[in-house]
């Protein structure tokens, strides 16, 4: 809606329909913006009259489609013993990284870093399978060393606690369940596990052809159980078939989260939806979370308004790098929970702003 963005947006389409409607752009700036605010309007009933003329909104509300209602169930999980020895080594091994005064050596692993980061808060599999490829790398030669120990530690762990915690999900359910992850390695390993325990599951990702993405999807439309989903699967796809939702891990940018619901989500949808959003306590995903879940409530916003409250960070990029700072450069526990506790301050403040300005824009348009 362009009262959410620029009332200056608004006059532009008002002119493209009806050319005078709200006279010049100068007439309309001192009739109806307040100064100093581009996106706050005032004399409201003047122009919702004025608006009337030329366009008719119809909103959800105003219709008899009915959308599914959210569920949404928080999994917290204890890592287990291996899995935190490996967790705290890797997230040691990427702040000494990240700290590191040498601005080659920096650029050098930053990209790595992150990666290995969300990696281990995926599964210890996906971490593993960047550290394997590491711990031979030339160009990561002199840090060879730890990264052998960090491998080594990923091949001690024998308990998972978020594949215990599926299994006993699926245990419950006894309906088609979508699973997401990021990363291949959490795919595949969450694949043979599943079908060990006597599950039928079919994968989708971005590796496969167009006519193998086509036969994972009626797989799992037919006999197939469990979709097992990268990131792939989250666009362009629709699977209101299925009502179930677990994120087996979280990625740090909330758009991507938004895109997984959406593929369940939507018009046909015929049951309500249950979203399971796995947690490991004491983790930077943990931290996350806390702030989609319980400073916005993400997960019960309208499909397009995490946009709007995203505000400057609207850019994953700058989002994903905003978290990934705050917990690879914070010097202590402290730290990270104040520079947690601020960043979901500032959410929670444009969240407040953004439901501000949709009142107006619900005055003006008339709902």
């Amino acid at each position: 809606t362009p009262v959410q963005n620029d009332l200056r947006e608004l006059y532009n389409l008002v002119n493209l329909l009806r050319p005078g409607t709200l006279g010049t752009y100068r007439a309309f700036r001192r009739r109806f913006m307040v100064r100093g605010d581009k996106r706050l309007p005032k004399n409201t009933g003047v122009l919702s009259d004025l608006l009337n003329s030329v366009m008719i909104r119809t909103t959800r509300a105003k219709t008899n489609i009915r959308f599914p209602s959210r569920s949404v169930e928080i999994a917290s999980f204890e890592l287990s013993p291996g899995e935190r020895k490996l967790y705290e080594a890797v997230t040691a091994f990427v702040r000494e990284r990240f700290s590191d005064q040498d601005r080659v050596q920096f650029l050098k692993w930053q990209f790595v870093s992150m990666v290995l980061q969300k990696e281990i808060g995926s599964s210890v599999a996906a971490a593993s399978h960047t550290l394997g490829r590491a711990r031979k790398d030339p160009r990561y030669q002199t840090h060879w060393k730890d990264l052998e120990r960090l491998y080594q530690l990923g091949e001690e762990v024998t308990e998972h606690s978020k594949l215990n915690g599926l299994l006993d999900i699926l245990g419950r359910e006894n309906e088609k369940v979508i699973v997401f992850t990021q990363f291949k390695s959490t795919m595949s390993f969450l694949a043979q596990e599943l079908k060990k325990a006597g599950y039928s599951t079919s994968s989708f990702h971005g590796g496969l052809t167009a006519l193998e993405k086509e036969a994972s999807i009626q797989a799992f439309r037919g006999d197939k159980q469990i979709l097992i989903s990268t990131e792939a699967g989250g666009e362009g796809r629709n699977l209101q078939f299925c009502r179930i939702v677990v994120n087996y891990d979280l990625p740090w940018n909330p758009m991507k989260i938004e895109q997984r619901i959406g593929r369940v989500h939507r018009l046909g949808q015929t049951g309500d939806i249950q979203i399971y959003n796995f947690s490991t306590e004491g983790t930077l995903e943990s931290h996350v979370l806390e702030i989609l879940h319980r400073k916005i409530n993400m997960f019960h916003l309208v499909i397009g308004e995490m946009d709007m409250i995203l505000g400057e960070y609207s850019d994953h990029q700058t989002f994903e790098g905003n978290v990934f700072q705050i917990w690879a450069g914070a010097k202590g526990r402290n730290e990270i929970e104040r520079k947690f506790r601020d960043l979901g301050d500032r959410m929670a403040l444009n969240k407040r702003r953004y439901e501000a300005v949709k009142r107006l824009d619900e005055e003006i348009f008339g709902g």
